[in-house]
């Protein structure tokens, strides 16, 4: 990784952007809005020396064995890890790597429309019916180094018929050599408004 490169211009990161099966798309929550919602990775870690960098691509339905435009089943955030976001000296902070696969896994329920429009997720300062995180189990394999890029891939397990209200989703922190550092399980519920 060379700091000043950019992401997309990192060669391991380049070979699977291009693959024509994935769609390249701006990572909603890293801009910034009127309310207080995505502040976390829309600013607290959007500098340069937290995670400058992030490309979000979701893999295309198959529309072609019948899967709707919204069958949207994985998605991958390539993301560049910077100095201040370290536990231990050159190593990612377990609580960053947590977030990052609990953002990647609520991004694939955003790109599914299971979320909606960014404008309608709080009525009056309280959120709206929208899929939550009930669980999040992270399992940590080998140390994420800092700094460096790394993509965290999601992929829907279960969920996804038009009643649902819950849904399980997977995912993986992996290196340049495609090993896998974290790994993680995460469950999400729509919970009425009224519950909240």
């Amino acid at each position: 990784m060379a700091p000043n490169q950019p992401l997309e211009s990192t060669p391991w990161i380049t070979t699977l952007l291009a693959d024509q099966t994935y769609v390249t798309t701006p990572m909603p929550s890293r801009i910034p809005k009127s309310s207080t919602e995505d502040n976390f990775f829309a600013q607290t870690l959007n500098t340069p020396s937290t995670i400058p960098a992030c490309i979000m691509q979701y893999q295309r339905p198959d529309l072609s064995s019948g899967e709707k435009p919204g069958d949207v089943k994985r998605l991958r955030l390539f993301v560049r890890l910077a100095e201040n976001i370290t536990g231990y000296p050159g190593t990612l902070h377990g609580g960053v790597t947590a977030s990052l696969l609990d953002e990647s896994m609520g991004l694939l329920l955003g790109v599914r429309g299971e979320v909606g429009p960014a404008g309608e997720r709080s009525r009056d300062g309280a959120l709206a019916e929208v899929p939550v995180t009930a669980y999040l189990n992270t399992r940590f394999k080998r140390p994420v180094p800092v700094p460096g890029d790394v993509v965290v891939n999601v992929w829907l397990r279960e969920g996804g018929e038009p009643s649902t209200r819950k849904w399980v989703v997977d995912g993986d922190v992996r290196d340049e050599g495609g090993r896998v550092l974290a790994e993680g399980e995460c469950l999400y519920v729509r919970v009425r408004a009224s519950k909240l």
